[in-house]
């Protein structure tokens, strides 16, 4: 899967596999309560929707996906490493694929007709904001021209599907979370950056989907 050739050719096996769901998310958790927090938030009724998106394409045919380092403001998730993606808005029609499509659209600027929805992962409840985000795995057959919007995105990190692979790439920092002041949090090194919270749990689960049609 590490060339794009072979991601293609597993593409419809991705499609029907099942998702590892919370379980999985759950590994890259920042503190134990959380699952009793993701249970509640999801059962929840109150909550804001948003969705996000992992778009894999090539690059000299490896198979890379793109992150966003979010720009400095003073919302909730200010400057850290995410998925493109946001809040749904009146005009998608309470769809959340369509507000992943079109975020990813705004904020990277990849036109909605070149992303190739694969699948919906698992949505995941996030206490500090109160959204409930929906994840979608996509692709595009060739390296996007990216756009920052720049009000939103600071800067983009082209990741190598081969380093989410790599068990190596999974360890555990001292940060500030919106929990505790410090604690030991797991997470994700891709490209010389800290990847943690919603956005680690997500990759997480995309992970073992990835690993498990890989073994079958």
């Amino acid at each position: 899967m590490h060339s794009f050739e072979d991601f293609l050719k597993y593409a419809s096996k991705l499609r029907n596999l099942p998702l590892p769901g919370l379980d999985s998310q759950l590994k890259m958790a920042a503190i134990e309560r959380l699952d009793e927090l993701q249970r509640n938030g999801l059962n929840s009724t109150n909550h804001k929707t948003a969705a996000v998106m992992m778009l894999l394409y090539p690059i000299q045919g490896k198979t890379h996906f793109v992150l966003i380092e979010r720009a400095v403001t003073d919302s909730t998730h200010s400057g850290q490493i995410a998925f493109p993606g946001g809040r749904m808005d009146p005009e998608d029609n309470n769809d959340p694929e369509i507000t992943a499509l079109r975020e990813t659209w705004e904020e990277v600027g990849v036109p909605i007709a070149q992303q190739e929805v694969l699948l919906a992962g698992t949505s995941i409840y996030i206490p500090p904001s109160n959204y409930r985000v929906y994840p979608y795995l996509a692709f595009a057959k060739a390296r996007p021209k990216f756009t920052l919007q720049v009000s939103e995105v600071q800067s983009i990190l082209e990741v190598p599907i081969a380093s989410l692979l790599d068990d190596a790439n999974i360890t555990t920092k001292m940060l500030k979370t919106s929990y505790l002041d410090i604690t030991e949090v797991p997470c994700f090194m891709l490209n010389n950056r800290v990847v943690w919270g919603a956005t680690a749990m997500m990759l997480m689960e995309f992970k073992e989907i990835f690993q498990r049609a890989l073994q079958d």
